[in-house]
């Protein structure tokens, strides 16, 4: 009996001793907040509190973020957020949470404290307001404590490409308007755009500059490789006529498709355009079971046919603007080639295909790939499309499916450009 009575004075003292601790855990006026470590220059940044972060250094620690503990009363397992806000004056911003830990120190590289600050609404070419803070908690049933605001100013850099839209004149909307890109974040703009509003003339616009418009010296002005002047130095927008000389079919129009090359990034800044004068097309290796196929890569085109029928034209390209990508109908892919003779004899070679556009090979595109892209679980074949002259691959594409009916889904509005062959139900009734 002695003891039993002795446990249960054992426990109950144990019990009163949690208690007195929970009271004081739980007494918020006890709490004290973290507050941040700053160095020599009063920061808590050794550049200070303006920074400016680059593109090239960002493997770079930029630092090691510290703060003192926050006190709840006793030594307890705190979990800190550090949590990063765009400052837009208004005194209601919106926290993001950034980063996770539990001790009272955090290094970051500049990717991530870049990433950080665009995630939290940040914009490049703008020097933008920040609001930093920690939030600290013992349990998600009590309310955390929170440190401190820390006010600091930050120049970021984009993850995405850097943009050259190709604006109308008339409306000066950037939203609607398509644009090449900078895959190297140098000014040098490499791809192709979808111009509708071509009579309306066209200012170039660079995301990172977005109140400086570019055009030409003369609103009549024609070549082959133009420079371009700014709207305040005299500049005029960019005509149909454009890029034609002497009896040349202006390359510019009222309504077009262009591969563009633009250089802004010296003293002297240009501007080339190829607009797509005919079709672009798929073109593939000879089989002669099916028509599209019944020709020689070389001389696939649109314009061969034969008693009315299409022979060894390859697969049309069509471009879907509101979808910034090019498709083709259904059409039968072979498994291998075939020899010219008739009745056609089957070889081991597997098929393989490439890109051209204006009936030749450039300067619009000649484009092609790798022999070994994949085909995923739904016998989609994905890769990447190089173009002759902006880089990549332009070799032949192996064909790895199952032969069938397919259609190609062409991507040139984003970098790396990317093809994907779609497997089809093919037509009712089709004629192979």
């Amino acid at each position: 009996m002695k003891r039993i009575v002795i446990i249960l004075g054992i426990a109950l003292a144990f019990f009163t001793s949690c208690t007195e601790d929970e009271k004081t855990v739980l007494d918020p006026e006890g709490f004290v907040p973290s507050e941040w470590i700053r160095g020599d220059n009063n920061s808590i940044f050794s550049q200070g509190d303006v920074l400016t972060l680059q593109r090239g250094e960002t493997e770079s620690v930029l630092t090691t973020l510290r703060w003192t503990e926050t006190g709840f009363g006793y030594s307890a397992a705190i979990t800190y957020n550090i949590e990063v806000a765009a400052d837009n004056g208004d005194g209601a911003a919106d926290y993001v949470t950034v980063a996770t830990t539990q001790s009272t120190s955090y290094e970051v590289l500049v990717k991530d404290f870049n990433s950080w600050l665009v995630g939290c609404g940040a914009e490049k070419s703008r020097t933008n307001d920040m609001l930093m803070r920690l939030s600290a908690s013992i349990s998600g049933s009590y309310r955390p404590v929170y440190s401190e605001v820390y006010e600091f100013k930050a120049n970021v850099f984009s993850t995405e490409p850097d943009r050259l839209y190709f604006v109308s004149a008339k409306t000066g909307d950037l939203q609607s308007a398509d644009y090449a890109l900078s895959p190297d974040f140098n000014a040098k703009y490499d791809g192709f755009v979808y111009i509708p509003y071509g009579e309306d003339g066209i200012w170039l616009v660079e995301d990172m500059h977005p109140d400086v418009r570019w055009g030409l010296s003369s609103s009549t002005e024609q070549g082959g490789c133009l420079t371009l002047v700014k709207e305040d130095d005299g500049g005029q927008p960019i005509a149909p006529g454009a890029f034609g000389t002497g009896d040349v079919d202006a390359s510019f129009v009222e309504s077009g498709y262009y591969r563009v090359h633009g250089d802004l990034s010296s003293e002297d800044k240009t501007i080339e355009m190829w607009r797509f004068y005919g079709d672009f097309i798929i073109v593939g290796q000879r089989n002669m079971n099916y028509l599209w196929w019944a020709n020689s890569m070389s001389n696939q085109k649109q314009s061969n046919v034969v008693d009315g029928k299409p022979w060894g034209t390859g697969a049309k390209l069509t471009y879907y603007p509101e979808e910034r990508v090019w498709k083709t109908e259904s059409v039968y892919v072979p498994k291998y080639t075939t020899g010219s003779e008739n009745p056609p004899v089957t070889t081991t070679t597997v098929w393989e295909f490439k890109f051209r556009a204006n009936d030749s090979w450039g300067p619009a595109i000649e484009g092609g790939g790798s022999s070994d892209d994949e085909v995923d679980g739904d016998g989609v074949q994905s890769g990447e499309v190089g173009v002759k002259g902006i880089g990549g691959s332009t070799g032949n594409i192996r064909f790895n499916g199952e032969e069938g009916w397919y259609h190609w889904e062409v991507y040139l509005g984003e970098r790396p450009f990317r093809y994907r062959l779609v497997p089809d139900a093919g037509p009712e009734n089709s004629e192979e």
